[in-house]
C-alpha cells in the first residue's frame, strides 16, 4: 500500500537496522512527545509490518548498538549473546506496547537481557560492525568520509565515524585531538542533511563548510573558516552560538565557561599545510600558534615585542628556523629553558 505522504513512503522498505539509524525514529525513542507519536502512528498504520522492525530497532537503540547499513540484526544479537554468554536461540517473543492508537502489537524483543538491559550500554565497535576509528601518532592523515567530506587529522588525534551513512540520515563524527573539516553539503527531500562533529565539550552542526576543531586537556575549540556552524553543548538541544567565518568558540574544561571571539583563522588552520603566509601580523599571534602546535611556549622578556609586526611566508616544519626569524626581526637572542623558549634583549 502506497501512502499519499511521500515522507511515509520513504519508510516502506525499512528494516530494523534502517530505523535504528533514522534520526526521526531515534528522536521518538529518546522522547515520546505527542507530535512524534502522532507522526509514527500514521506511518505504522499504513505499514503494519514495520511495527515488528520498530520493536527490534528500539531495543537496539536502548542497548546502544546502532547498526551500520547492510548489517544484519542477527549479527548484532549474536554479538550481544557472545558478550553476555546467552544463547540467542533462547530469545522469545514478548509483548511490546506502543502507545499509538493503531499500533499496539506484538514485537520481537530480547527477553534474555532482563534487568541488564536497563542498566548497561553495549558497544559493538570492536566487532567491526559499526564504527571506523582512525588514530594518528607522529604523522597526519587525510580521511575521505562516506559522504565525500574530507578530514585532515593532526598528529596524536583520533576520529570516529560510522562506516556506512544512510541517505538522509544525520552525519556524525567524533574527534579527540585536532582535525580540519571540509564538509560536503548534502540534501534529502529538498532539506539539508546535517553534519555534526562531537568534540569533548562542544558539538558543531554544519551543512557544508570548512572549520577546525581541537580538543585538549584544558579546552575544546572550534574555529570557522568558511560557511556557517551552530555550536552547542552536548547536554543541550539548542544552539549556543551561530558562528560566522573568522569566529572562534572555546570551552574551558576547568572553569566550564564558553567564549566566542573573532580570530585570524590562518593561525588555527596552517598546521595542515606546514606553512603560513603573514601580512603585517602580530608576533604575539605567531608565538601563540607555535605554542598551540608545537607545545613550545615563547616568552619575551620585553613584552612590548609581542606587538611587533611580521610579514612574509613562514615554514612551520623547522622550529630552529622559526626562532631565527623571530630573533632577527626583534633584534634579540633566544635561550632554551626546559620546555620554554625565552627571547632576550
Amino acid at each position: 500500500m502506497k501512502s499519499e505522504n511521500p515522507i511515509h513512503n520513504y519508510f516502506e522498505n525499512f528494516t530494523a537496522a534502517d530505523l535504528a539509524q533514522n534520526e526521526l525514529f531515534i528522536s521518538l525513542v529518546r522522547n515520546e512527545s505527542p507530535e512524534r507519536l502522532a507522526y509514527w502512528n500514521e506511518v505504522f498504520y499504513e505499514y503494519p509490518h514495520l511495527i515488528e522492525e520498530a520493536g527490534i530497532a528500539r531495543e537496539i537503540l536502548l542497548i546502544g548498538a546502532v547498526p551500520a547499513e547492510g548489517v544484519m540484526v542477527a549479527d548484532i544479537l549474536n554479538t550481544v549473546a557472545l558478550r553476555t554468554g546467552v544463547n540467542p536461540k533462547t530469545a522469545k517473543v514478548v509483548k511490546f506496547s506502543f502507545t499509538w492508537q493503531y499500533a499496539a502489537a506484538a514485537a520481537v524483543v530480547l527477553a534474555m537481557f532482563g534487568s541488564w538491559l536497563a542498566y548497561n550500554t553495549f558497544s559493538v565497535s570492536d566487532s567491526a560492525l559499526l564504527q571506523v576509528s582512525v588514530r594518528t601518532a607522529n604523522e597526519r592523515s587525510v580521511i575521505n568520509l562516506p559522504d565525500g567530506s574530507v578530514v585532515s587529522l593532526n598528529k596524536n588525534s583520533e576520529l570516529k565515524y560510522y562506516k556506512n551513512w544512510a541517505e538522509g540520515v544525520k552525519r556524525e563524527v567524533w574527534i579527540n585531538g585536532e582535525a580540519y573539516f571540509a564538509v560536503t553539503p548534502k540534501r534529502f527531500n529538498n532539506e539539508p542533511v546535517k553534519f555534526v562533529v562531537h568534540a569533548e565539550h562542544l558539538d558543531a552542526a554544519v551543512k557544508g563548510t570548512r572549520f577546525n576543531v581541537r580538543t585538549s586537556d584544558n579546552k575544546s575549540e572550534i574555529v570557522l573558516e568558511e560557511g556557517k556552524v551552530e555550536v552547542s553543548l552536548p547536554e543541550e538541544n539548542k544552539p549556543l552560538y551561530a558562528l560566522a567565518p573568522g569566529d572562534k568558540v572555546e570551552f574551558d574544561n576547568k572553569l566550564h565557561t564558553v567564549k566566542k571571539r573573532p580570530v585570524e583563522t590562518r593561525f588555527y588552520t596552517c598546521w595542515k599545510d606546514n606553512s603560513l603566509k603573514l601580512d603585517n601580523a602580530r608576533i604575539g599571534d605567531l608565538t601563540e600558534m607555535i605554542e598551540r602546535n608545537n607545545g613550545t611556549k615563547i616568552i619575551f622578556t620585553d613584552t612590548s615585542l609581542y606587538n611587533r609586526r611580521i610579514s612574509g611566508p613562514i615554514d612551520l616544519t623547522n622550529m630552529d628556523d622559526l626562532t631565527r626569524v623571530i630573533c632577527r626581526i626583534t633584534n634579540t637572542r633566544s635561550e632554551k629553558r626546559d620546555k620554554d623558549l625565552y627571547i632576550l634583549n
